[in-house]
């Protein structure tokens, strides 16, 4: 083994180990060495102090017989962090979609009731209208965030006044705000111009905004 190896397996309490078992004893890393010393290829997954290894082990054959074995560890945590965040953000928008879904089939159910008044048709017909353009805007987003993560377009980097975009991002949640008799103190740096994308920032301060809308206590 080298050094590596003792760094990525051991701790700093691990004295000079003499042999690889002694180095290391969970389960994966056990299983890939006893299968690669009976002659198999073998490939197990590794967690071990909060990061993520692929154990690759290949026995070492001399005269047909199996005289040792070859394993590589691979660190895989990028990787795996990476894969954990998009399931997160899968189920997260799953979650978002449901609702405008929800809300759209509900109230457009309610609009086909005979006997409605103008007023109730309008309310409907409103909520339709915003759940409908809430649903566009995530679709949107989801579809911006794929083509930035595979670096199909790249931010459109702009000098702008910063409290003028943070205030139009307040206004759109304004409703939500009154709604759940929640008070905002904003004070906004006035004059500060800053760098960067507008239109990708937006979706920073409405996604912070969204956020606090939800677990925000009345």
């Amino acid at each position: 083994y080298n050094t590596a190896a003792v760094r990525l397996l051991g701790d700093a309490d691990t004295e000079e180990p003499r042999s690889a078992f002694e180095l290391n004893r969970s389960t994966g890393f056990r299983t890939a060495a006893e299968e690669a010393l009976s002659g198999r290829h073998s490939q197990q997954p590794l967690e071990l102090k909060n990061r993520y290894y692929n154990i690759i082990a290949n026995p070492v054959t001399e005269s047909g017989k199996v005289v040792g074995a070859v394993i590589i560890i691979m660190d895989v945590t990028e990787k795996e962090q990476r894969e954990k965040l998009r399931r997160e953000f899968t189920s997260n928008v799953s979650h978002e979609l449901k609702t405008p879904l929800a809300v759209i089939q509900n109230y457009g159910t309610m609009l086909q009731q005979p006997g409605l008044t103008e007023e109730k048709r309008l309310e409907y017909a409103r909520s339709v209208t915003d759940s409908a353009r809430r649903l566009a805007s995530l679709v949107t987003n989801i579809l911006k965030l794929n083509k930035l993560e595979n670096q199909q377009i790249f931010p459109a980097v702009s000098v702008y006044n910063l409290s003028e975009q943070l205030c139009e991002s307040l206004l759109q949640f304004e409703p939500v705000w009154e709604k759940q008799g929640i008070e905002i103190d904003v004070n906004l740096a006035e004059g500060v111009r800053i760098s960067a994308d507008a239109e990708l920032l937006s979706l920073v301060w409405n996604n912070l905004l969204s956020n606090a809308c939800k677990f925000t206590r009345q």
